[in-house]
């Protein structure tokens, strides 16, 4: 009785002829080897199932951008030899503006040509060249160009950023009384890859500024607002032509070195930007595309989307919500992620601009930064701290600097009205009711 008790088969009911037929029994260790052995496989076949079907979606979604970019660089063909008219591959990510955004290529100093999004001032007093040529260098007289009395407000975008899509309530607020202007950054999303690394730098982004700003039919933009990776681009685009820029809106970023700060939103402490390194060498180095379109793949279940429209419900701003919905937090989050993800040479150089801000820096110049300067930062962002733009306000001679309380990196997204609310006090100081001419003579 107690071999049977012991025994994993004293259930299983056997008479003794079909047990003399049988081979010889196994010990009970055997048996229980062999139920775990057949409990792992099964749950190595769910698993590898489930992997299958994650593959699938990621491959299903890379096929989905990659198409896009083939009909891009088709259409850039198509017309390679004559002026680029507005492409319908190329969202606009306002609505409200869709039908006046331009969105074309211009060619940079290197050959590199960059995408670049345009909106000309919706108060009909007017309206800036419509088509830049693509071949057309930029070094030209730029008085042969069209003129625009349209004040500027050119935006400096934030990492990973593929359109104006994170700054839609400061599009909604000015797209009225400004042209707004922006580019994707050499080496992201359409925009072409230079031949060297080294042509990826911050100056070579500030230098892309320059040429896309004289281009476009501009000398000098009223105001450049910028988020994030842009705020560096910003700034060392101010002290390279300060002639180009009359003031500045500068939200959650650094002066430079970003690795020596990331994830230490207080104070700085010893080595910790050894973690940054690794981190950022590490999914450099293993195939970032695979790595993104995976975390996107996470993005498209049901539960996420659910779970993005109670957070917008609970903490969502009437400013979003007015403008892209209660799940306004995950079509950035999607739209983020997609752009990253969107091809291979946008996910191996999105790592490597995460290097390049941390080469870069001009905390020693920052001096010399003698425009008017408005600084937003948010209280607990763990990505630029917002002791940087702290230091930043104590040495730049016009700078003031407004700390959000309830907001991280993404104070436009999170606390937008904190963002407008400053942002129009500070340009209302600047620009008191008169418009800017930028006739080019």
């Amino acid at each position: 009785m107690l071999g049977l008790l012991e025994s994993p088969f004293a259930l299983q009911p056997s008479s003794p002829s079909s047990r003399s037929s049988r081979s010889p029994p196994r010990s009970p260790r055997n048996a229980k080897s062999g139920v775990q052995m057949r409990t792992r496989e099964r749950k190595n076949a769910d698993a590898a199932s489930e992997v299958s079907s994650v593959s699938t979606s990621v491959a299903t979604q890379a096929d989905e951008w990659e198409a896009k970019a083939l009909d891009a660089d088709a259409f850039e063909d198509s017309n390679s030899a004559g002026r680029l008219q507005r492409p319908d591959v190329l969202e606009v990510s306002e609505p409200e503006f869709e039908e006046l955004a331009e969105q074309f290529f211009l060619k940079m100093r290197d050959g590199v040509r960059v995408k670049v999004t345009k909106i000309p001032a919706s108060n009909g007093r007017g309206k800036a060249e419509e088509n830049c040529d693509e071949e057309e260098e930029v070094k030209e007289d730029v008085s042969s160009r069209e003129k625009s009395r349209n004040k500027l407000m050119f935006f400096f975008l934030p990492l990973g950023a593929s359109g104006l899509f994170t700054n839609r309530p400061l599009v909604a607020r000015y797209g009225g009384e400004y042209d707004i202007l922006t580019w994707c950054y050499r080496g992201l999303f359409e925009s072409d890859e230079p031949v060297s690394a080294r042509r990826m730098s911050i100056r070579d982004h500030a230098e892309d500024a320059r040429e896309v700003l004289l281009a476009c039919g501009y000398h000098c933009a009223d105001v450049v607002l910028a988020h994030s990776m842009g705020v560096q681009v910003a700034l060392e685009y101010s002290l390279l032509y300060p002639d180009l820029v009359k003031t500045m809106v500068l939200m959650n970023g650094a002066h430079g070195h970003v690795f020596s700060t990331a994830f230490q939103p207080f104070m700085r402490i010893p080595y910790a930007n050894n973690i940054s390194e690794w981190l950022v060498r590490t999914v450099l180095t293993n195939r970032p595309h695979k790595i993104f379109g995976l975390v996107l793949s996470g993005l498209e279940t049901t539960y996420y989307a659910a779970l993005m429209r109670t957070v917008g419900k609970l903490v969502g701003t009437k400013t979003w919500t007015g403008l892209s919905g209660e799940d306004y937090f995950a079509q950035i989050t999607r739209q983020y992620l997609g752009g990253v993800s969107m091809n291979e040479k946008t996910s191996r150089n999105y790592c490597q601009f995460f290097q390049e801000l941390d080469a870069h820096s001009v905390q020693h110049l920052m001096h010399k930064v003698e425009h008017p300067v408005l600084l937003l930062s948010g209280r607990f962002d763990y990505f630029t701290p917002p002791y940087h733009m702290s230091e930043m306000a104590r040495v730049m001679p016009n700078a003031e600097h407004r700390s959000d309380w309830l907001s991280t990196h993404f104070t436009i997204i999170e606390n937008p009205d904190f963002i407008l609310r400053h942002a129009s006090d500070f340009l209302a100081a600047q620009f008191p009711a008169q418009d800017c001419d930028h006739d080019l003579n």
